[in-house]
């Protein structure tokens, strides 16, 4: 009888040990998950943002026929996150909550160094993306801003401008077709790029 009462006190002696030890673990490695997690929602995010803008470049710069190129691309699935459009500003902005604060509320451009507007046809590109982090609430939101800016050739004086015409009904897909190009009243060539979000 001893011996049993031995082997049962022993297993939950055992048992008490490795669930303390997964609860150590958990406290330990639950906020590394967590960083992990938002670091790979934040590259993800990143990536999506600069491969879309290669692609209004593109179609921007190749297409000479209204609606004759469009261009669907899948948006990363991060959960509630969103796209918005400010036309009048020129730019959109594609947003997710994050458990974890990784950036500060100034915006820091991560695809060129030169930020100013107008810039140098040739040197600097159409599209500037910055990223930002924000409380809305009681919500910590990272957030990337993709606008749209002129550029002006230095020898010819000539404007080049890409405007996106912007749609938001969905979470899931963005289409992204050529709009056409107009002369604006100074002489500014403007390819115009109409973004579907479904």
């Amino acid at each position: 009888m001893k011996k049993l009462q031995t082997q049962v006190l022993s297993l939950i002696i055992m048992a008490g040990i490795i669930m303390g030890l997964v609860g150590v673990a958990y406290i330990w490695g639950a906020p590394m998950i967590e960083k992990r997690t938002v670091y790979t929602q934040y590259t993800s995010a990143a990536k999506f943002v600069s491969d879309l803008n290669d692609k209004i470049t593109s179609i921007a710069s190749t297409c000479t026929t209204p609606g004759g190129c469009t261009y669907t691309m899948d948006i990363p699935g991060i959960e509630s996150s969103v796209i918005i459009f400010d036309n009048a500003q020129n730019t959109l902005y594609y947003k997710f909550p994050s458990k974890q604060k990784m950036l500060t509320e100034d915006e820091i451009a991560i695809n060129t160094p030169y930020t100013g507007e107008p810039a140098d046809y040739g040197t600097a590109p159409p599209g500037v993306i910055k990223a930002s982090g924000n409380n809305e609430g009681d919500t910590y939101v990272i957030q990337f801003a993709l606008k749209y800016r002129k550029l002006i050739d230095q020898e010819s004086g000539v404007g080049y401008r890409i405007a996106i015409n912007g749609q938001a009904s969905g979470r899931n897909k963005v289409i992204i077709s050529y709009g056409g190009t107009v002369q604006d009243a100074d002489g500014t060539t403007v390819s115009s790029i109409d973004l579907n979000v479904i």
